[in-house]
């Protein structure tokens, strides 16, 4: 009502009175975020629009239908507003959604291509030393009966057997164990990789996990054994280290920044063997 008052109900200024008319309960859906309170207002408004036309009903229709119109456009205009503003906020938040999904998607082929790399790159490495050594026995440089170059021929194949292992759905944990099945090679340490499908979610702990079993690839003395084994644990992933007593006494050092709602470590000695466990 406050809004016809301007133009004397349209009897003044006419061609202002579509514009100033509008506006009051367009200033309200902007200053009310909350629905309820616009339609209150709403209801209001046709509340005291209902009451104005019953009184001035008797006194002149003119005033009346007048009185009705501007309310009536006011009202409808805002309902459309209101729908209008909804429409675009469900557009907003469904393209917001979309760009999240697909930067997800793009880490995610980033992450791939980065792991195929470096497992092309690990396989190569193995494939190299295999060759060298087929290619000496081929040209009789060396003795295949020698029991050195049957060791040597032994540690080729067992180097590749765990390369193939390693299951290329990891992404995150894959890098890491072709890192350290280098390194192991490269220190005389045997390394026994046990891993399936599963892997941590989070890159971040998955890159301490990797720098800790590097780690102790580099405690573990020349000719013993170490095994690394990535396996499900109910909603958890087990991630276990067994090397030869004390190799991870103060293993768990680098988990110690991690939060226990993160990671549980947990190391143990049976036999002469150490055993880390952390479930992620």
């Amino acid at each position: 009502m406050l809004s016809l008052t301007p133009t004397d109900f349209a009897s003044e200024h006419p061609t202002q009175w579509k514009a100033v008319s509008y506006s009051g309960l367009m200033i309200v859906a902007a200053v009310l975020s909350r629905s309820r309170l616009v339609a209150l207002a709403v209801v209001v408004m046709q509340a005291v629009v209902a009451l104005v036309v019953a009184l001035t009903l008797t006194e002149s229709a003119d005033t009346a239908w007048i009185v009705m119109v501007g309310c009536a456009l006011s009202i409808h205009l805002t309902v459309g507003w209101l729908g209008f503003d909804s429409l675009l906020q469900r557009l907003g938040e469904r393209a917001s959604a979309d760009h999240e999904v697909e930067v997800a998607a793009q880490a995610e082929r980033a992450a791939t291509l980065a792991s195929e790399h470096i497992r092309a790159q690990g396989r190569e490495v193995g494939l190299q030393r295999a060759r060298r050594l087929l290619v000496a026995l081929s040209q009789g440089r060396l003795d295949p009966h020698d029991p050195k170059v049957q060791g040597w021929c032994g540690e080729a194949e067992a180097q590749l057997r765990e390369l193939i292992r390693i299951d290329p759905s990891l992404v995150r944990m894959g890098p890491w164990l072709m890192r350290g099945l280098a390194r192991a090679h490269r220190r005389g340490v045997r390394l026994l990789v046990r891993s399936g499908t599963v892997e941590p979610d989070n890159a971040e702990l998955a890159d301490t996990l990797g720098g800790l079993l590097l780690q102790t690839v580099e405690s573990v003395a020349p000719g013993e054994q170490l095994t690394v084994s990535l396996h499900p644990a109910g909603e958890e992933v087990a991630f276990t280290l067994v090397a030869p007593h004390p190799r991870l006494i103060a293993g768990d050092r680098p988990l110690e920044q991690l939060s226990p709602d993160q990671v549980q470590v947990r190391v143990e000695t049976f036999a002469g063997q150490d055993l880390l466990r952390a479930l992620v």
